[in-house]
């Protein structure tokens, strides 16, 4: 932890925590404590030298796999995916039942894997019962990594299926990447 030594009334500050890095994904509970010293109103200066604990709870923080990823946009989607090749790729399918309908489907994907789309096909066209999202990311390790997320509707039920094929410079993260939605 690296404490703000003072913090006045009123005003922003920042303080940092430092976490061991063992896992991609974590939710913790966070703790704001706190010293408080009574102040003259008029004068903002402390009116004693004495002063006592205080703490805030404050919200869960979650990290998730989005957290270690940064969008980067590919000019040339295609290019890329091929010099990625096929060595280290990963693919796996799943019933996302938590969207309603492809586009949903598409912001919910784009928020929680945190990579930029390729080629504008964060868009889905008027009508269509099937997409294709192209996504690219640098993992917070250095390593560039792409996926192709085929989406399907079932217009019966407006359940998506998602067949996502991620490929990268290294096959742990493309499985982490690919694994992660289920």
């Amino acid at each position: 932890m690296i404490p703000l030594p003072q913090l006045p009334y009123s005003q922003l500050g920042t303080t940092y925590a430092i976490l061991k890095d063992e896992s991609l994904t974590a939710t913790f509970g966070a703790t704001l404590k706190f010293k408080v010293v009574d102040v003259d109103p008029t004068t903002g200066e402390p009116e004693s030298d004495e002063f006592y604990d205080d703490s805030y709870v404050l919200e869960e923080v979650e990290i998730q796999l989005g957290d270690h990823i940064q969008g980067l946009i590919k000019a040339n989607f295609s290019s890329a995916w091929e010099t990625a090749g096929e060595e280290n790729e990963v693919e796996e399918t799943y019933s996302l039942s938590t969207y309603d309908g492809l586009q949903d489907a598409v912001q919910g994907l784009l928020k929680f894997l945190s990579m930029s789309p390729c080629e504008h096909s964060e868009k889905v066209a008027e009508g269509k019962s099937s997409h294709t999202l192209l996504l690219s990311g640098k993992f917070r390790s250095g390593q560039d990594v792409v996926a192709k997320v085929r989406l399907a509707l079932d217009p019966s039920d407006n359940s998506v299926t998602m067949n996502i094929i991620v490929r990268g410079e290294d096959k742990d993260i493309s499985e982490v990447i690919a694994n992660a939605i289920s």
